[in-house]
């Protein structure tokens, strides 16, 4: 009965300071900040302030307490934004801050009343300080909003207001774009599955209660329609066996199949919430957050986002979308309708830098950022920024209440949002001067090479036609035969081993002179003879095989570079590859070392016109680069490995040609960029 009447008592206190007094402080609040020059004057000696107003709440305490910079519970006003501003650069840890204040004074001689008691004083002052200013910075958003007009041609206030840059302009429409395939704004979409709750915790009975300020998160009944859509969308149906394109795509079903294989998932048997997936826009200002309660990363959570995202915007505006497995969203959502025409048409889908290292090349060539058109020197990395600004609530939300946990993060991301706003024009100088550097770099370059602008964005073509087709039915069928020959060779093996045993048994008979019927032993002799003279083609076969030695060598160097590329992908982190701590696995090294040896065979053979006329040396890795992980390099292409092709095109046999797409297309980037 105690339990249930202090829960009941906290829920109506809860109540009544989100639904009366905080509301009813709110103009107080902000006379007094505009009065006090935001605290820069406040509690001037011989200060005379005319407000004589009574509470609104209903009592009959004059309203003095905000005019002198108190409030219930509190020490004097500037303390409570001082902790406040130090609470979203650290660890925010209340019970620390209180028992330092009570420690202190007592050091000097200074003992309070009751120990430890300022802890919840303090920590309901601070939370409902808190949800002041924030309440106080949406009626402030709310006036401004009510004297605007309402456009359909513009984004909405929200948007204006968390990213000026991107949807602040009022003629989108008129901008300049360096290509028709540009998009008009970039987002980027991310998961992170360190930012979870624990299940239950501090032995819960249920959630705690509300806060009363606006929130970045979406609504939990939203990610619920939404999830309900997308399994009543996904029909069974029986999937063809051949390689294809599917409708709108431009990579095989092959490699978007393992697009999705590779990621990790979260255990739900722990925690009840597993991770966060955010919504930023190109310029790392966050857009909208969705709680994860699932094992993985689910479709449902990202749909929800991209829903609210249209939203909010008009309908001709273009989206281009980063996100780390944007190819596998794509898929979906042209293979069970999960988003409408209208809006699909209008998204570029893309993946962001730092995961695109996961995927095939044929993927990488044509949802890599730096491959793809319209998104200049976007990379995705502000989601990696918001989950590094983030880490250090990790400790506390494992433990945190629900509707707590939402509210620390939203006052932190509040906090990154307004940063990342005072930052806007170092940022714009760092990427102005970032772009004049790499494409005068690159200009210089192609100046050097002196090829046809052209003639590259052709070969480019051509190149992405060729890596991108679906796997020939030609290397299909030579793997086959492989695998095929091999099974033949063992069960060969066996039959003749077994036959020959019968033979020499039959035979031994024959000179013991102990056979009952001549006719039936010369029977038996003659079919055992037979068998052991079958499958001569299949001897035959064997025999070219181990003759073919460029097929041999290739299959081998395919072999290695797919193990080279599964252990780099291993420990593709992007913070620890640019560190270099994957330089630590010398096992790497030597598979590159093999890998190279075998190159260079094949090269030597194909001088030596032992291969096919059409055979073309596969790529050497550079020992030195391979932990950079570059998109450009050549272990992400299988030049040389694949089937032969007749007639060879200019950027598979002309290196400086390969060179000349890069540095073109980073020219492209860059001007992309600057539109």
């Amino acid at each position: 009965m105690t339990m249930l009447h202090s829960a009941t008592f906290i829920a109506n206190q809860w109540r009544r300071w989100s639904e009366d007094i905080i509301p009813c402080m709110i103009v107080p609040y902000l006379s007094y900040i505009q009065e006090t020059s935001s605290l820069c004057h406040a509690n001037v000696p011989g200060e005379c302030h005319q407000y004589k107003g009574v509470c609104e709440a209903g009592c009959k305490t004059h309203s003095l307490k905000p005019w002198r910079g108190l409030f219930s519970c509190a020490p004097v006003a500037p303390l409570l934004p001082f902790v406040r501003l130090l609470f979203v650069r650290q660890s925010p840890n209340q019970t620390a801050w209180c028992d330092a204040v009570e420690t202190f004074p007592d050091g000097m001689g200074y003992k309070l009343t009751l120990k430890n008691t300022l802890q919840c004083c303090f920590s309901n002052a601070f939370h409902w300080y808190q949800a002041l200013i924030v309440l106080g910075w949406e009626h402030i958003a709310t006036l401004i909003t009510d004297a605007q007009k309402d456009s359909t041609t513009q984004p909405t206030e929200y948007l204006r207001s968390r990213c000026p840059l991107c949807f602040g302009g009022n003629d989108w429409q008129n901008g300049t774009r360096a290509s028709p395939s540009m998009p008009d704004i970039i987002v980027c979409l991310d998961a992170c599955f360190t930012q979870k709750r624990s299940t239950n915790p501090c032995c819960a009975d249920s959630k705690d209660p509300p806060n009363p300020t606006p929130s970045f998160f979406l609504l939990i009944d939203d990610v619920k329609v939404m999830e309900d859509f997308v399994q009543h969308s996904r029909a069974s149906r029986t999937e063809p066996e051949d390689d294809r394109y599917e409708e709108g795509m431009h990579v095989p079903v092959s490699v978007l199949d393992g697009c999705g294989k590779k990621w990790e998932k979260e255990s739900t048997r722990f925690f009840t919430d597993t991770g966060l997936m955010a919504l930023l826009c190109r310029h790392d200002c966050v857009l909208w957050i969705v709680n994860l309660t699932s094992a993985g990363e689910k479709q449902h959570y990202a749909l929800t986002l991209l829903d609210r995202l249209f939203k909010h915007l008009p309908r001709q505006m273009t989206v281009g979308l980063l996100y780390d497995i944007g190819c596998q969203l794509e898929w979906s959502c042209r293979k069970w309708n999960l988003l409408d025409d209208s809006i699909l048409l209008r998204i570029s889908f893309a993946v962001a830098v730092f995961h695109a290292y996961g995927h095939q090349w044929p993927c990488q060539i044509i949802y890599h950022p730096r491959k793809c058109e319209g998104f200049g020197l976007s990379d995705g990395e502000g989601c990696e920024q918001l989950w590094s600004s983030l880490k250090q609530l990790i400790p506390p939300l494992h433990i945190s209440g629900f509707n707590q946990c939402f509210f620390m993060l939203n006052t932190q991301i509040r906090h990154l949002n307004i940063k990342s706003l005072h930052g806007f024009g170092h940022w714009l100088h760092r990427r102005w001067i970032d772009c004049q550097t790499k494409k005068n770099e690159a200009l210089n370059k192609l100046q050097d090479l002196d090829l046809d602008e052209d003639m590259l964005h052709a070969e480019w073509k051509a190149q992405i036609v060729h890596q991108t087709r679906p796997s020939p039915h030609k290397m299909m069928l030579l793997f086959n035969k492989v695998a095929e020959a091999i099974t033949t060779i063992l069960a060969l093996e066996k039959t003749l081993e077994s036959q020959e045993a019968s033979i020499h048994e039959l035979e031994m008979q024959l000179h013991g002179c102990c056979i009952p019927d001549m006719v039936e032993f010369n029977l038996q002799l003659v079919d055992a003879r037979s068998q052991a003279a079958l499958r001569m083609d299949e001897k035959a076969n064997l025999a070219k095989m181990k003759k073919d030695i460029y097929l041999t060598v290739r299959l081998n160097a395919h072999a290695v570079k797919t193990c080279i590329c599964d252990r780099l992908c291993q420990c593709k982190s992007y913070r620890a590859t640019m560190t270099g701590e994957c330089k630590l696995h010398p096992g790497i090294l030597k598979l590159v070392s093999t890998y190279n040896g075998l190159c260079t065979r094949l090269q030597s053979l194909i001088q030596q016109w032992q291969a096919p006329p059409s055979a073309v040396p596969p790529h050497i890795i550079p020992r030195d680069g391979i932990f950079l992980l570059d998109v450009d390099d050549n272990i992400w292409q299988d030049v040389g490995l694949d089937d032969e092709i007749l007639d060879p095109l200019a950027w598979l046999l002309d290196e400086a040609v390969r060179d000349g797409i890069c540095l073109q297309l980073e020219v492209d980037q860059c001007m992309e960029e600057e539109a």
